[in-house]
C-alpha cells in the first residue's frame, strides 16, 4: 500500500507526478463515520498540502472545512473541530514536536472528536518525499509526489505513535503489508459515552 507511480506529469504542471493508482485506507471511512455522528454539518480541520477535490469531497458531504498548509507551529484552536485529518503530517517531526501538534489539536476537538493520521514503516532510511493525499473514494485515497527531498520520516514505533496521541483514545490501528500504519483517535466524552473497543493491529 501506499506504492507510488514513477510517471510524471510533462514540464510546467508544479512538479507533480501524475496521480498514481488508488489504494486502500481502512480507517478512511470509520474517521468519517466518527465525524458525522456528531453534527449534521462538522467543522474539519485538514492539515498537509492543498488538495482542491479533498475540499469538494468533504464540502459535498456537508462538512465545514477549516485547511492549515502544513505550518511551521501549530495553532491555539478553538474546541469547534469534529475531526482532524492529518495525513502523514506528524511522521516528519521529532517526537517533542509532533506532541506538541497532538496537544493542540486534542484542544480543538469537541468531545467524540476524531483524528486520523498516517505513518510509515517503523524502519530507518524510509525517504520522506513532499506529498499530497487525494481522497478518491470512502475507501481509496491517492499518494501523488509534489517535490523530491532526501529527508528521511521519524522513526515510529505502534507504541511510540499511541504514546504521541496521549489524550486521546485509540479507536483502531491498521497496519498495511508495506508497514505503513493509519491510525484513528478520538477524544473521549466527559460522561456518556459509548464505549468503544480499539482493534488490534492487522
Amino acid at each position: 500500500m501506499f506504492r507510488l507511480d514513477a510517471r510524471r506529469e510533462s514540464p510546467g504542471t508544479g512538479g507533480a507526478v501524475a496521480s498514481p493508482p488508488a489504494v486502500a485506507c481502512p480507517l478512511l471511512r470509520p474517521f468519517l463515520r466518527r465525524v458525522e455522528k456528531l453534527h449534521a454539518a462538522p467543522r474539519v480541520l485538514l492539515v498537509g498540502e492543498m488538495c482542491g477535490s479533498n475540499v469538494s469531497f468533504l464540502g459535498e458531504r456537508g462538512f465545514q472545512i477549516a485547511v492549515e498548509g502544513s505550518p511551521a507551529s501549530p495553532a491555539n484552536y478553538e474546541e469547534v473541530h469534529a475531526g482532524a485529518l492529518l495525513w502523514d503530517h506528524l511522521a516528519l517531526m521529532k517526537t517533542a514536536a509532533a506532541a506538541q501538534w497532538i496537544a493542540r489539536i486534542a484542544q480543538g476537538l469537541i468531545p467524540g472528536g476524531a483524528v486520523l493520521a498516517l505513518f510509515p514503516p517503523a524502519s530507518e532510511g524510509v525517504p520522506c518525499p513532499r506529498t499530497r493525499f487525494r481522497i478518491v473514494s470512502e475507501e481509496l485515497i491517492c499518494r501523488e509526489v509534489l517535490q523530491e527531498r532526501t529527508d528521511k520520516a521519524q522513526v515510529y514505533q505502534n507504541r511510540d505513535i499511541i504514546r504521541l496521541f496521549a489524550g486521546l483514545d485509540l479507536d483502531l490501528l491498521h497496519t498495511h503489508r508495506s508497514g505503513h500504519r493509519e491510525v484513528l483517535f478520538f477524544k473521549g466524552k466527559p460522561s456518556g459515552a459509548d464505549p468503544t473497543t480499539a482493534s488490534p493491529s492487522r
